[in-house]
C-alpha cells in the first residue's frame, strides 16, 4: 500500500466531509468548537515528517489549523484542530524533504440557513397527512449530512399553516408547459415570481387564476398550463423574505399524468425564477419528507446559479453524491467542489 491520507473516523457517515476522489484528498473542518475534532490517518507513513503550509507556501498555516498526533489502528492518527477559516495543506515528507503524500484541509465557518416551514392545504381540505413536526425531524437529519460536509446548518424558525383559495385535486403541480399569453397580462406581485393573468391582482396581491380560455390562449391545454403556473406563483408569494430558506410541505406533488408524468412521483422540487436561479424554497410531499430530500433541495439553492460542474438541472453526474438526480439511500456525499461552492468560507 502506498503512503496516503485517509479519513480517520470509523463509520461511513462519520467520514462525511472527506473527499478521497479529490487530488489531493480533501477534508472539511468546521471552525466551531462545538463539534467533534476531525481525525485523519497517514497510512504507511512511518518515519515521515508532517508539515503544514498554506496554498501560497507560507509557513503560517498554524494560524488556520493545528495538528496533534494520536494512536490509530490504521496508521498515524492526526487530530485537526481549527483556529480560523482558511485552506492549508498537510505534507508528509521523507528525510530528503520530498513530499510523499499531502492532504488539502479547509476550515469553514458555519453557514446558517434560517428556514420558515409552511404546511399547505388547498380549498378542498387536502392537507398533508404527516404531522407538522415531521419537517423539524427531517431538518435534524438533513443537518447530519450538511454540517460535516459543508458546515451548513438549517435552523427552523417558525411553522405556519396555509390554505390556498383554489383546489389541487391531483396535488401541487411541478410541470409547467409553455402557454400563449399577452404581455399586457404580466402583473407585479409581492412574491419572487411575476404573475401572468388576464385579471388584475387580487386584494392580497395574489394572482387570480384563469377560469376560461381567453385569446391568445389557444385552447384548454393553454388554460391548464397557465392555471398550474398561477398556483405556483400564489404559493411561493408566501416565501418569507426575512428567511434564508422556505419549506412548503404538501400532501402530494403532481408531475401531470395527462402529459406523461406521474402523480406523486417527484420526491421534492425547487422552483426557479425566470432567469433560472433557484428560489430559496422547496416543495416536499408526504411520502418524501426525509432528511436526505430536504438536504438535497437545500443543496440546489446553495449551488445556484448552477455551476458548470453540475448538469443543466443542477444535479451531479456521480452516483453517491447527495445531488445525484435520483438519489438512493447511499447517495449522501458532498464532494469538495460542491462543498466549496455551497459555503465559500475558508476557500483560498
Amino acid at each position: 500500500m502506498a503512503t496516503s491520507f485517509a479519513a480517520g473516523e470509523g463509520s461511513a457517515t462519520d467520514r462525511l466531509g472527506f473527499d478521497e476522489q479529490s487530488v489531493p484528498p480533501w477534508i472539511m473542518v468546521p471552525a466551531e468548537g462545538d463539534v467533534t475534532k476531525r481525525v485523519v490517518v497517514l497510512r504507511e507513513g512511518v518515519g515521515l515528517n508532517l508539515q503544514l503550509r498554506t496554498a501560497a507556501g507560507s509557513p503560517n498555516a498554524s494560524n488556520i489549523l493545528r495538528i496533534q498526533e494520536q494512536t490509530h489502528s490504521l496508521g498515524r492518527g492526526i487530530v485537526l484542530s481549527p483556529v480560523t477559516p482558511g485552506t492549508v495543506f498537510l505534507d508528509a515528507k521523507d528525510q530528503a524533504g520530498r513530499v510523499v503524500a499531502f492532504l488539502e484541509i479547509t476550515v469553514k465557518a458555519r453557514k446558517v440557513l434560517n428556514t420558515a416551514m409552511f404546511r399547505i392545504g388547498d380549498k378542498g381540505g387536502r392537507f398533508p397527512n404527516r404531522p407538522p413536526n415531521s419537517v423539524e425531524q427531517a431538518i435534524g437529519i438533513a443537518n447530519k449530512l450538511l454540517m460535516p460536509q459543508a458546515n451548513v446548518k438549517i435552523v427552523g424558525q417558525f411553522h405556519r399553516g396555509l390554505v390556498t383559495n383554489f383546489e389541487m385535486p391531483t396535488g401541487m403541480p411541478t410541470v409547467y408547459p409553455a402557454f400563449a399569453q399577452s404581455k399586457s397580462w404580466d402583473r407585479n406581485t409581492t412574491g419572487p415570481l411575476a404573475c401572468v393573468s388576464s385579471h388584475p391582482p387580487g386584494p392580497l396581491g395574489d394572482c387570480i387564476l384563469e377560469d376560461r380560455v381567453v385569446p391568445p390562449m389557444r385552447g384548454p391545454a393553454d388554460l391548464e398550463a397557465m392555471r398550474r403556473t398561477q398556483m405556483l406563483i400564489n404559493i411561493v408569494r408566501f416565501v418569507d423574505s426575512s428567511m434564508d430558506y422556505n419549506i412548503f410541505h404538501v400532501r402530494v406533488l403532481d408531475q401531470h399524468a395527462g402529459e406523461g408524468g406521474a402523480v406523486g412521483f417527484t420526491a421534492a422540487f425547487t422552483p426557479n425564477k425566470i432567469d433560472g436561479a433557484a428560489i430559496n424554497a422547496c416543495f416536499v410531499q408526504d411520502s418524501a419528507l426525509t432528511g436526505q430530500n430536504i438536504a438535497h433541495e437545500h443543496c440546489h439553492f446553495l449551488t445556484s446559479p448552477i455551476p458548470s460542474f453540475l448538469d443543466r438541472n443542477g444535479h451531479s453526474r456521480t452516483r453517491g453524491d447527495l445531488l445525484f438526480a435520483t438519489p438512493g439511500p447511499q447517495d449522501i456525499k458532498i464532494p469538495k467542489q460542491q462543498a466549496n461552492f455551497m459555503n465559500r468560507s475558508g476557500v483560498a
